[in-house]
């Protein structure tokens, strides 16, 4: 049993350790290195979706009760390649 919690102790420890020395690496970038990796990993988040289209119906009502029904349609095209451009087009 006490070797069980030793065994247990020390992986904890282990593992402690580990991840102590992952966070320093991680953090040691500098806030501009840091900005240009989360802007890279959305970009990259960003593609594959190809086309895509929403419609929305909205219903918008004021204290007498009356009613106003609003519908839009967005519809959003994805550009090939790399770089930016993807279209986008809402009708309402």
């Amino acid at each position: 049993m006490i070797y069980s919690i030793f065994v247990r102790s020390s992986f904890l420890l282990k593992t402690l350790v580990l991840s102590a020395v992952f966070i320093s690496c991680v953090s040691a970038q500098t806030p501009e290195e840091k900005g240009y990796e989360i802007a890279e990993r959305f970009d990259l988040s960003d593609t594959g979706f190809v086309t895509s289209s929403v419609f929305l119906r909205m219903t918008l009502s004021d204290r007498r009760g009356r009613e106003t029904v609003r519908e839009l349609q967005i519809d959003t095209l994805e550009k090939e390649g790399e770089g930016n451009g993807d279209r986008s087009m809402t009708r309402f």
